[in-house]
């Protein structure tokens, strides 16, 4: 488990003022359906995510999972609980075209043009800038191109996709690698 730990540090002790699991996935996107205790977005084919409100936090516009409703928009964290996506903080956004998948590459998700990420193949051969392939290392960003992003790519890795949506289907035109 990854944790995120802000705080100050004095005399080397660090005082922690949050603490934050760092699984790793989050997503963004307009809700598609929603059930008794889950939902699922619009474009990620496959992918329905529970929530439990004596776990999931949530902020914006919704205040419990009763709140949410088909064509919200939202930005989530998740965690992986077994086989299920576990929400973890739901925060109910203004309305908005942008999409993000970010979580770990699946194994044998590395394709010649595709990278899978919790179960949802993306497509980067209509990635046209070499700007559009990003590698984070230690708070330093560089666009390395298509060739050397993927040369560096590992089952596992943490990638995040941008897109859009159009109301039909998801256009990705980033993926970033963080290391």
């Amino acid at each position: 488990v990854h944790l995120e730990v802000e705080g100050s540090i004095t005399g080397g002790v660090l005082t922690a003022e949050e603490i934050e699991f760092e699984d790793g996935i989050e997503l963004e996107g307009d809700v598609d359906t929603v059930g008794a205790n889950s939902f699922t977005l619009k474009g990620f084919s496959g992918l329905t995510v529970t929530v439990n409100d004596t776990v999931t936090q949530y902020s914006g516009d919704a205040n419990s999972f009763a709140d949410i409703a088909g064509n919200d928009h939202l930005q989530i964290r998740v965690r992986r609980n077994g086989s299920e996506y576990l929400a973890i903080e739901i925060d109910e956004q203004s309305a908005s075209s942008d999409v993000k998948l970010q979580g770990p590459i699946d194994q044998n998700g590395i394709g010649i043009d595709t990278i899978t990420v919790l179960g949802i193949l993306v497509d980067t051969s209509g990635f046209t800038d070499p700007d559009d392939f990003i590698i984070e290392e230690d708070g330093v960003e560089t666009t390395p191109g298509k060739a050397t992003f993927y040369a560096t790519l590992n089952e596992g890795d943490l990638v995040e996709f941008e897109g859009t949506w159009d109301g039909f289907t998801i256009t990705w035109d980033k993926v970033e690698l963080d290391r």
